[in-house]
């Protein structure tokens, strides 16, 4: 790939990196998968670990961990990063639907308007 020197190029690489800052901020370790879940779930809220799982590169159960880990507790049932909420499907109560958080929907505020 040629060098990029296009303003408006530059200034989208610039924004991604700022992204890459707001997830950072939330701790300094955020995995990639994570955020991987929960842009999955801005996309789509309201649907399924395996819907979400089918929407990535990410496995039934990797999905569900990094669902976990972004929500209220994570997987080993610590406080999670509250990006997210799981609520009980009301047709089928062997599966959870999720959704952003308010912290989430703030979150993801920051985001669009970095790369918007």
């Amino acid at each position: 790939m040629d060098k990029i020197t296009n303003d408006t190029q530059l200034a989208q690489i610039r924004g991604l990196l700022r992204v890459c800052d707001l997830f950072l901020e939330l701790n300094g370790r955020l995995p990639l998968r994570c955020v991987q879940a929960f842009l999955a779930v801005a996309q789509r809220p309201g649907q399924s670990v395996g819907d979400y799982a089918r929407q990535t590169t990410l496995s039934t159960s990797t999905m569900s961990r990094n669902l976990l880990d972004i929500g209220e507790r994570n997987r080993y049932d610590e406080k999670g990063y509250g990006l997210i909420q799981g609520r009980d499907n009301p047709n089928n109560r062997r599966e959870r639907e999720y959704y952003l958080t308010p912290a989430g929907e703030a979150l993801l505020r920051k985001v669009l308007a970095l790369v918007g």
